[in-house]
């Protein structure tokens, strides 16, 4: 994966796109000795399938802040591809 940019997963239902997601968006937080990037995340969410409880379980699975980690993640729902250009283009400079 490519910071700085967009990746979109695609596939069939029940494969494991949401949690790789939801764990990408932990995992780019991490400090850089713990192979992250001290980053934040961005997820746009075009299925609904966003938990932020999963993201809680996941983060203290792994002992962080959740509070924390909440924070860190910019979420926005996008509801056609028109919709996921215009959140991109407006909100996501």
């Amino acid at each position: 994966m490519e910071t700085n940019s967009i990746t979109e997963f695609i596939g069939e239902f029940d494969v494991g796109k949401t949690q790789i997601c939801h764990q990408l968006a932990i995992m780019v937080q991490l400090s850089r000795k713990d192979s992250g990037l001290d980053g934040r995340a961005v997820y746009i969410d075009s299925e609904g399938t966003f938990r932020p409880e999963r993201i809680a379980e996941i983060a203290e699975r792994r002992g962080l802040n959740v509070e924390r980690i909440l924070e860190n993640i910019i979420y926005a729902r996008a509801y056609n591809s028109d919709h996921q250009m215009f959140l991109i283009k407006n909100y996501l400079k």
